[in-house]
């Protein structure tokens, strides 16, 4: 039986595109959206062999990006519309891109921007680090990258944010982001009871229902009782997916809830769990914080390094540098 409502999946750059070697077009799997992929680069060179040609969109006139924002910028955003065109949105859309290169961190926005300007539900997953004094600066660029789309289209921007650090390693988020795109599949699945695609649609967009918060909000799980971490609070908005028809007291309240129960047919017993899926602003507040006082830190490291004396005095070269 042919699902309801399916979803793409936008793998945008490098990181992106090897987190996501692995996934095929899915259809009529049970638990899980239907989906398909597109892969949005600015050059061939992160493509693995085998992933069709039909599902991959390469900017014309580049060749990488090299860390440099706003040059894969001036290219991404010419192509917008055609990026669209060529790799056409579903009904549910799931953006994914490291923050700190230049390709995922400016074609993934870009994408997420013509989303949201036509009216289509998005959400994004994203990456920071802050391993390198480049790499800290476009992530967070790319956050206040984020707040300024959100006032542009006037619409909230729902992100998870997954962070390679010194407590999780490259190899650790790669698993989460993978396990976050499963989640969301599993949310998005229209084969679930009682919760519609209009539902979700105003799930990712609760401004629908309460305007107001045009920002980069976050996007978070909680499985079973985990969701007491968080109880007593009101968050922007809630989604939940109960295993069975036995609701449990929640404990929280959210501005826009959605609830349904998960496929009657669904038996593995690693989706036999509650599953809370929450939006707050806060944690993005905190992330930009943590991440502007990292890039703050690193700037002063360079300064600090300074500028060694030359070996040379001007006098001693000729035009070409050559000393003799």
């Amino acid at each position: 039986m042919t699902k309801l409502s399916s979803t793409k999946i936008y793998a945008c750059g490098g990181a992106a595109i090897n987190i996501t070697k692995e996934l095929k077009a899915q259809q009529d799997v049970l638990g899980f959206s239907d989906f398909t992929i597109s892969r949005m680069d600015s050059s061939e060179a992160n493509l693995k062999p085998g992933m069709p040609k039909d599902t991959v969109y390469t900017l014309e006139g580049i060749h990488g990006g090299g860390k440099d924002r706003a040059y894969v910028y001036k290219k991404a955003v010419a192509a917008a519309s055609q990026m669209l065109s060529v790799q056409p949105p579903a009904d549910f859309n799931i953006v994914v891109f490291s923050l700190s290169g230049a390709s995922g961190s400016t074609i993934g926005p870009v994408i997420i921007s013509e989303l949201l300007r036509l009216g289509l539900p998005v959400t994004a997953i994203c990456i920071g680090t802050h391993g390198g004094l480049s790499e800290a600066r476009n992530t967070v660029a790319t956050l206040k990258t984020f707040s300024g789309i959100a006032q542009a289209v006037k619409a909230p921007i729902v992100a998870s944010y997954f962070e390679v650090n010194q407590q999780s390693d490259q190899k650790d988020v790669d698993n989460q982001v993978r396990q976050r795109i499963s989640s969301l599949l599993n949310l998005l699945d229209s084969s679930n009871v009682e919760v519609d695609q209009k539902d979700l649609i105003n799930f990712f967009r609760f401004t629908n229902l309460h305007p107001g918060t045009n920002k980069l909000v976050m996007l978070d799980l909680f499985i079973d009782e985990d969701l007491k971490e968080i109880g007593g609070t009101s968050p922007l908005a809630m989604a939940t997916i109960f295993k069975d028809a036995e609701r449990p007291y929640l404990g929280v309240t959210p501005d826009y809830s959605a609830t349904g129960t998960r496929d009657p047919n669904v038996i593995d017993e690693r989706m036999q769990h509650d599953v809370h899926y929450v939006i707050t602003d806060n944690r993005s507040t905190e992330i930009y914080r943590h991440m502007s006082e990292r890039l703050a830190a690193l700037e002063e490291n360079k300064k600090k390094r300074g500028i060694s004396d030359s070996l040379i005095e001007d006098t001693e070269t000729n035009d070409d540098g050559f000393v003799f």
